[in-house]
């Protein structure tokens, strides 16, 4: 069996991302992040039927979404937001939820293969070929963007900072939109997050930069590889 997620969690006060809401209103900031993955994994769920489709969260989801979803067969796991913690001011802190809902996945069902998708993510088409290519090793998005581009200068600094022996002149830095790999894959993935994750709580800063640059890149082409 294989599983299309979205994973969307909420902390009162911790970084939500770019929306253009009143930080303070909290039922809107939830109601706009379940109203788009409800587009997302119906979507998904109406295309690719034969797919375990599901909503991770660690909220209890109003009746409004809850009924949405059951209505179209989508799932709902609630996992805990209890690994791959920063300071609630660190830009996209709950954006690390992916990874924790990731771990908790593995680590508790049978899946053999996962698609992660940010919950504004819409699905039209199949995932056959995507499930098949999965095969190979873990796939997110890459970004592109050229040297000059302000965030991939801010990653080359604070990799440099933190692994200063590092060649990082080419460095690349992939988007957390889309993660999607087997069941070994994920857990090699999951495996090296966990080691980046604790080489950066012993280094101040830097947490949403680190984790994409081409370091962790290139540990999963090696990954892929092995």
């Amino acid at each position: 069996m294989n599983l299309i997620c979205n994973a969307f969690a909420f902390i009162s006060e911790y970084e939500t991302g770019r929306l253009d809401v009143n930080r303070n209103n909290e039922d809107q900031i939830k109601e706009i992040y379940l109203k788009n993955s409800c587009v997302s994994l119906i979507s998904a769920k109406r295309i690719n039927p034969e797919e375990e489709v599901a909503l991770c969260t660690n909220i209890e989801l109003p009746k409004w979404c809850v009924d949405i979803l059951e209505k179209e067969y989508i799932k709902i796991f609630l996992i805990p937001f209890d690994c791959f913690l920063f300071n609630k001011d660190t830009k996209w802190s709950l954006a690390f939820y992916k990874i924790c809902v990731l771990k908790h996945l593995i680590d508790t069902y049978d899946f053999e293969n996962i698609c992660l998708m940010d919950c504004d993510t819409i699905v039209n088409k199949e995932f056959g070929d995507l499930w098949e290519e999965a095969a190979y090793g873990v796939l997110m998005y890459n970004t592109f963007d050229t040297y000059n581009h302000q965030m991939r200068k801010e990653i080359k600094k604070e990799f440099q900072r933190i692994f200063p022996s590092c060649d990082c002149r080419n460095n690349e830095y992939f988007a957390g939109g889309e993660i999607t790999g087997n069941k070994i894959f994920i857990e090699g993935l999951i495996t090296l997050c966990e080691n980046i994750y604790d080489i950066m709580q012993k280094n101040e800063g830097g947490a949403q930069q680190f984790m994409e640059t081409n370091f962790f890149g290139m540990q999963l082409i090696n990954l892929s590889q092995d």
